[in-house]
């Protein structure tokens, strides 16, 4: 007879094994969605500021000393 471990060729876990095999594949389910929140997050973040850099620059301009005389 064979063991309870391996029958017909295939690993038998024991309800303990598949619960640690569970509880790992959803903390690395987890980990992976926290890590793609984070890029998306940062991607964010920086496409803001490069706006807000952005329409810095564009004010900037706008006030230049003398603009306003040589519209007028």
């Amino acid at each position: 007879m064979t063991s309870d471990a391996v029958k017909d060729g295939t690993k038998r876990f024991s309800a303990g094994e598949k619960m640690a095999n569970s509880d790992r594949a959803a903390r690395e389910i987890i980990a992976k969605e926290k890590a793609q929140r984070e890029a998306k997050s940062d991607r964010l973040r920086r496409a803001r500021l490069a706006q807000e850099a952005e329409s810095a620059a564009t004010m900037q301009k706008a006030r230049k000393p003398g603009s306003r005389a040589r519209q007028q």
